[in-house]
């Protein structure tokens, strides 16, 4: 079975280069570009990996399945065949997911993932707004800064007061839900974390978590004397999606709130 193939890593751009200040002033055709040629890779590569598994294992994963119970295909009618190739492709989706799953992660530990397709980047209301990329000219980390916070949100189970854990949403037609808060706890570390990844002072992430605050992004709650007086925003909570097995998180922001926030956005 043939490794993982991993994307190649791009040329390291010029400190000269003005796009390492800000990757919103790249176009947003070019961006668009760029994400389609990526997915193309990845797409191809996916394929190829896809058919070398299957080339390689579909014989060999039967005949082990035959070998077990000490009997050839030729000998099975037609239903007892359907039943081994369903066994067989059972397997080869097992290895295949795994497979996948061992190229996402090394592609990610590598930093060969596009972080553009998360929160908030692939939200379009604001990435093919227009009046926001002009204000992203001005304050080209926002969209930056919003993933920041949102990535270090969780439900935090040492949050113990039951009106910062949860609460009760109620559902028509249904029981009431219950839905636990996402929690951004802003303490030394967050400051450190968002100096290192994003390259922006203490007193730059206050004036933004403030006007986050105030815009109803985020909610201040408290100061935290169980975590080092840390102070506790709450960005969303998480709500029950049966379909896809596990909780969803929902985020404050919105077009309908907070188009026009961003359109005019200053500290």
């Amino acid at each position: 079975m043939k490794p993982a193939v991993a994307i190649p890593k791009q040329r390291p751009i010029p400190k000269s280069d003005k796009r390492q200040e800000s990757q919103h002033e790249i176009s947003r055709q070019e961006v668009r570009k760029m994400h389609a040629a990526t997915k193309e890779y990845l797409d191809r590569t996916i394929v190829e990996q896809i058919i070398t598994l299957w080339t390689e294992f579909s014989d060999d994963a039967l005949q082990l399945i035959l070998d077990s119970y000490g009997i050839s295909f030729e000998s099975l009618d037609e239903k007892l065949q359907k039943e081994f190739m369903s066994r067989t492709n059972t397997n080869f989706h097992k290895i295949v997911k795994s497979q996948l799953d061992k190229f996402a992660r090394e592609c990610w530990a590598m930093g060969e993932i596009w972080i553009k397709d998360e929160y908030p980047f692939n939200r379009h209301w604001i990435m093919d707004d227009a009046k926001i990329q002009k204000k992203l000219r001005s304050y080209p980390k926002l969209i930056d800064i919003l993933h920041f916070i949102d990535s270090q949100g969780h439900h935090d189970e040492s949050i113990a007061e039951p009106d910062l854990k949860s609460y009760t949403a109620p559902i028509t037609g249904k029981k009431p839900e219950e839905r636990l808060y996402s929690h951004v706890i802003v303490d030394k570390y967050f400051y450190n974390k968002a100096e290192k990844d994003l390259g922006i002072k203490k007193n730059t992430m206050q004036k933004c978590l403030q006007k986050f605050s105030e815009a109803g992004i985020i909610r201040k709650k408290k100061q935290l004397q169980t975590h080092g007086k840390a102070m506790l925003y709450i960005d969303g909570y998480y709500r029950k999606v049966p379909k896809i097995g596990q909780d969803k998180k929902e985020r404050f922001l919105t077009e309908r709130k907070h188009k026009k926030f961003l359109q005019e956005f200053s500290y």
